[in-house]
């Protein structure tokens, strides 16, 4: 049985998720995430997916030093 065949058999359910972001960050993302050739959605995916799989972040979270926050 394809992948195709089984989605059909068995539709996955989907939540939706709305979130507020400021439109330049989201352009920005959005170019990045278009060279990837990944949608917004693709990458809202995969970050939910590695927080799942890492139970966690999955990158470090800090407090940015003062050079970092005049950028």
């Amino acid at each position: 049985m394809s992948v195709s065949q089984l989605c059909y058999i068995m539709p996955m359910k989907t939540a939706v998720f709305h979130t507020r972001i400021a439109p330049s960050i989201k352009a920005e993302a959005e170019t990045v995430f278009e060279q990837l050739g990944l949608t917004s959605s693709d990458a809202i995916r995969i970050f939910f997916k590695q927080v799942v799989l890492r139970k966690g972040f999955p990158f470090d979270v800090a407090i940015p030093n003062k050079e970092l926050r005049l950028r």
